[in-house]
């Protein structure tokens, strides 16, 4: 039996970290990159690796999969520190990929992102024109862009926001209601979740079937964060009384505009794999269960 390798980029991440723990589980030979020294010191299958200093010489590349996880993803701080976010999400990522497929015949799987839509209208097409509206998705679809023009036969994967029960905001509303204190959600920002299990199975439906180009996984529909919180608390059989919704405008980022909609057709996912995309029902019930255990 041939066990299948990969080389995760970015362990330190949400995603990256799932699929080094769960892949591993699954009996792939697993390495990676941290930025951070002491996970490498600690773990001879962990390499380190800088996106503002490239130095890939020292990766292992004879893998069957090169998982690009690795970036800054919070929306403020790319858009504050522009140049250093440009480096670490396009640049770093570009002459990464370009020097891994010149080493290795491992196929390339890149991470994107919804944000490289408006958000002006629900489901967008895996066609449509992209219209980023931050500095976050303009670097997404500067990569993608890259990819498509230099690597065609990479993978790119458009998700929309992956939730876990590690997530700070679900766990801060959690404690925040068993405290007996409010919290405040916004009425008028949207969110279309999936959870990480669901991303996995696409993945590697999509992989299986040699799947390359871009690829949506999605939630089956928007609601609001408002919508997501009182769902949670029925669920963890907490109050509702407690969740007092707000705008989003009192964002700053959020102020001259936000998405009306971060949902994904997955026509051609669905195509391939055969999987819908994920109902919040769902979402909400795998990470109750998860929250319920870890607590």
């Amino acid at each position: 039996m041939i066990v299948p390798s990969a080389l995760i980029v970015g362990v330190d991440s949400t995603v990256g970290g799932w699929l080094w723990q769960n892949l591993g589980d699954q009996g792939w030979d697993v390495f990676g990159t941290s930025r951070r020294k002491a996970s490498c010191e600690q773990d001879d299958n962990c390499f380190y690796l800088d996106l503002c200093a490239l130095e890939p010489s020292k990766l292992p590349v004879d893998v069957d999969c090169i998982f690009l996880c690795a970036c800054m993803t919070n929306m403020a701080q790319c858009q504050a520190n522009i140049a250093l976010s440009q480096q670490i999400n396009v640049t770093a990522q570009i002459d990464l990929a370009r020097y891994l497929t010149k080493k290795s015949a491992a196929k390339i799987i890149f991470f994107s992102s919804n944000a490289v839509f408006n958000g002006a209208i629900p489901f967008s097409k895996v066609d449509q024109k992209i219209s980023p509206i931050n500095g976050y998705g303009e670097q997404k679809a500067n990569v993608e862009e890259l990819l498509l023009a230099h690597i065609p036969e990479a993978l790119i994967l458009r998700l929309t926001k992956v939730l876990t029960p590690n997530n700070s905001l679900l766990k801060n509303w959690v404690k925040t209601l068993q405290d007996g204190r409010t919290i405040e959600p916004f009425y008028d920002l949207p969110v279309c979740p999936i959870t990480m299990d669901y991303l996995c199975q696409c993945l590697l439906a999509l992989l299986d079937k040699g799947a390359s180009g871009i690829m949506h996984i999605s939630g089956a529909k928007d609601v609001s964060y408002d919508e997501l919180a009182k769902s949670l608390a029925d669920h963890l059989r907490l109050p509702r009384a407690l969740i007092r919704a707000k705008s989003a405008a009192e964002l700053a980022m959020y102020r001259d505009r936000s998405p009306g909609f971060t949902s994904l057709d997955m026509s051609r996912t669905y195509a391939l794999s055969g999987l819908n995309p994920l109902e919040i029902n769902q979402v909400i019930e795998h990470v109750s269960r998860k929250l319920l255990c870890s607590a």
